[in-house]
């Protein structure tokens, strides 16, 4: 699979990222950047085990940014296995099989209960922990290529890995000062030095009771105590998901830029590892939250059109071939598209809108735009992460 990739480099150790737990780990091998969460496999006590200067073989995920999640590793002597295995498909045929006839069944004497089905489905599809995720984690093609790999790995079998070679020092890549050549607006300040004295936060507001507001990496910049919010422990499922939380740890040379007056950065360029981050305005969706917002909505509309056809099949008077039918079809089809488009087109009208309007809006534009180049012009090849 193209998403797949196995590599041999030389161990120098992993940096730790401030992050739950303190559980998030980098490595860095030439022009490529490896990350992984401890939580994700079997015996986390293993990577202390792990001997420095020795040939570390590794199974990995290509992420949407360009970089790399470690599934599993191994150094030849001690084998770091992940804690999530396949399903079985053979175990559950039976099982499967009997609820789809019984389904079968109900739908033949019952053609009404395509409706509930549908919201049941919908329900499926909403809830994070539904049908999709539980496929995609449990029974990914993916996740069966990495285990097959790792199984030759445990016979001593390397021959599929790729050798890397390790830079000698990530965090002493500094580039030439910022200051001149990132223009921002007026109201934007730039932030450039080595992350000192990181660690992880959650932020609470009370009310009747404490409740959930935001998390993220707190640290010493320059002179400056700052933040970077994010939302990092859901995307921690990287295999799944293809992206991972933001990675900020000491040592660490980042460019930043944040409101004066303001500790919460805005835009954020991580030198080390050449990864870039911006946080969207909630006025102003970036284009990776609109592709994923078109994604949801036509899959939608497939889904109630497959619905919707499952229910006129049960009319013992229709006639598939007959222009009536298609007609029918088309109209329910132009039913739905109507008011789905017209949510988009609202939303491209009030995104379109903002940047003119919305000096806030506009001077965040620029500031995504301005770290976007200068870390171009670096040489950051990593696709940058949109984030709320």
């Amino acid at each position: 699979m193209k998403q797949t990739h196995y590599f041999t480099v030389n161990f120098t150790g992993f940096t730790t990222a401030a992050s739950e737990e303190q559980s998030y780990l980098r490595l860095i091998a030439g022009e490529h950047a490896f990350y992984t969460d401890k939580r994700h496999f079997k015996d986390p006590s293993l990577f202390d085990r792990l001997r420095l200067g020795q040939p570390l073989h590794i199974g990995t995920c290509r992420l949407k940014d360009g970089s790399y999640w470690i599934h599993w590793l191994s150094d030849g002597h001690i084998l770091l296995e992940p804690s999530r295995q396949p399903l079985s498909i053979k175990k559950l045929l039976r099982p499967v099989g009997l609820v789809f006839f019984v389904c079968l069944i109900i739908l033949a004497c019952a053609p009404w209960l395509d409706i509930f089905l549908l919201l049941c489905f919908i329900t499926m599809l909403v809830n994070p922990f539904g049908i999709f995720s539980f496929c995609s984690c449990n029974f990914s093609l993916r996740l069966r290529v990495l285990n097959a790999k790792m199984q030759r790995t445990k016979q001593g079998d390397i021959s599929f890995c790729q050798r890397l070679e390790i830079l000698p020092v990530t965090s002493e890549r500094h580039p030439p000062s910022a200051n001149n050549e990132i223009a921002l607006p007026k109201e934007f300040a730039l932030e450039e030095g080595v992350i000192l004295n990181s660690y992880y936060q959650i932020w609470f507001a009370t009310r009747v009771r404490p409740y959930f507001i935001k998390e993220g990496a707190c640290f010493q910049l320059a002179t400056r105590h700052s933040f970077f919010s994010a939302r990092l422990t859901w995307l921690s499922d990287a295999l799944n998901n293809r992206c991972r939380p933001p990675f900020l740890a000491d040592g660490d040379w980042v460019i930043a830029a944040r409101r004066h007056g303001y500790d919460d950065l805005q835009a954020l360029y991580n030198v080390s590892d050449g990864s870039v981050y911006l946080k969207n305005s909630p006025f102003h969706a970036g284009n990776q939250q609109m592709a994923s917002i078109y994604k949801i909505a036509y899959g939608l509309v497939l889904i109630v059109m497959f619905f919707t056809l499952t229910i006129k099949l049960h009319d013992p008077m229709l006639n598939l071939g007959s222009w009536p039918f298609y007609r029918e079809m088309l109209t329910r089809l132009t039913g739905t598209l109507l008011p789905i488009n017209l949510l988009l087109i609202v939303m491209e009208f009030v995104r379109m809108i903002a940047h003119p309007l919305s000096r806030r809006v506009a001077g965040r534009v620029k500031v995504h735009q301005a770290i976007l180049r200068y870390a171009r012009r670096q040489g950051a090849r990593m696709t940058p992460w949109e984030l709320k």
